[in-house]
């Protein structure tokens, strides 16, 4: 970075530090969701698709968080900005489908999926040129961005959507709660309401729905909580201008905001689908273990084939 921002090499080595730890984290937990989605075949249904490609952004930005080399600071900034949008998309495109399927009833959501994926990469494309034509990216002083000086870049690539993401999510949410209180209070039969897998769908119960309401709550509140921080450091950064000294916000916006594929993975990722999924993986394996190693016979081998990729 350069050393005209008027931060010291303690404030430097503090904002790299807080972020490795989150980083490292979230790439823990985005590997973690990736290989169960990918390994487990059970896991293979349209909603945990959707968190699969989630993961796939977050663990991209996770990842180039270790860049640090100045020399390659323009294209980190350059792609941790498209895919950071990218995750916006898909966080708002989970909401969107648990509409879909809550209040729609929608049973063929995977159709969308096309729609989906435009949404996800298209827009964040349309967003990301002009700031990456007009030369927008580089040194943010403690990290690799959008400088402070493009203040109009900032808000038209990124805090503009960004707020457009959060009202959209928390008024989506309100609806299908909303939707969902008057159907129980009214006892109207709504449609029958179902997760499509790969070869299956799942009628959901309403214990399930419930389920699923309070994962988008707090997937909802995750994505509030990591963007307040980077928020809250960008407007003290526009209402008191650039500070020679880290600020709370600073901080807390270096660990937080790397935090959000850590978050993701504990909200959606630990259910109990999943670790069932894993606890009869390691209990065969167990199993298998536990047998004659020198027996090697068809009927010895673990049932791997239970658990390939979706073959």
């Amino acid at each position: 970075m350069s050393d005209d921002t008027g931060y010291s090499d303690e404030d430097y080595n503090t904002i790299e530090n807080l972020s490795f730890v989150s980083a490292s984290l979230s790439c823990a937990g985005c590997i973690f969701i990736i290989f169960s989605y990918l390994f487990f075949k059970n896991l293979q249904m349209f909603p945990f698709k959707l968190i699969f490609f989630v993961s796939c952004t977050e663990l991209v930005v996770s990842i180039l968080t270790f860049v640090v080399e100045d020399n390659a600071c323009w294209i980190r900034a350059a792609i941790t900005d498209y895919f950071e949008l990218s995750t916006m998309m898909w966080i708002s495109i989970i909401s969107f489908n648990i509409f879909q399927i809550l209040c729609l009833g929608n049973k063929n959501v995977q159709l969308l999926e096309k729609y989906y994926h435009l949404v996800a990469w298209g827009i964040p494309l349309l967003l990301w040129i002009p700031v990456a034509v007009t030369g927008s990216f580089g040194d943010a002083g403690i990290w690799c961005w959008i400088p402070a000086s493009k203040i109009t870049a900032r808000w038209a690539c990124y805090y503009g959507p960004w707020t457009i993401v959060i009202l959209f999510n928390v008024s989506l949410h309100l609806y299908i709660t909303r939707s969902i209180y008057f159907q129980s209070k009214t006892k109207k039969i709504s449609p029958q309401r179902v997760m499509a897998g790969q070869n299956q769908t799942q009628v959901l119960s309403d214990k399930q729905e419930s389920q699923i309401l309070t994962r988008l709550r707090l997937y909802v509140a995750v994505f509030l909580w990591v963007s307040f921080w980077s928020f809250g450091h960008r407007m003290d950064e526009l209402i008191h201008g650039h500070q020679s000294h880290l600020t709370t916000f600073a901080i807390l916006h270096a660990f937080f905001r790397p935090l959000q594929g850590f978050l993701n993975s504990i909200v959606y990722g630990i259910n109990r689908r999943l670790l069932n999924e894993y606890k009869v993986f390691f209990f065969t394996l167990h199993l298998f273990n536990s047998k004659n190693p020198h027996k090697s016979s068809q009927m010895d081998q673990p049932p791997f084939h239970r658990f390939s990729l979706g073959k």
